[in-house]
């Protein structure tokens, strides 16, 4: 019987290194997942915070135009006024 000649190259057989990376790539997995649980329960802990100083300000502005409703009216008048110069002296420099 004739022996296929050898190449010289020798390939390792290491059973446990696959084992080994599918454990740490479980791992990885668990740590991400546990860091994303803690960034979704921040985001919910700084939505809740936002919303609530939202409704408190808009409850505050709500008071403070019906105790002054034609005080308002001219505050709003006015910005709406400035915003509309400010905006035609853009449009009008870019010409």
């Amino acid at each position: 019987m004739a022996r296929k000649p050898s190449s010289g190259i020798v390939k390792p057989n290491f059973p446990d290194v696959q084992g080994l990376a599918s454990q740490a790539t479980a791992s990885a997995g668990e740590q991400v997942k546990d860091k994303v649980d803690e960034a979704v329960v921040a985001v919910q802990h700084l939505y809740g915070r936002s919303a609530e100083r939202a409704r408190g300000v808009a409850s505050e502005v709500d008071s403070l135009i019906a105790d002054n409703p034609y005080a308002s009216l001219g505050i709003g008048v006015a910005a709406g006024l400035l915003v509309g110069v400010l905006l035609g002296a853009l449009i009008a420099s870019r010409d």
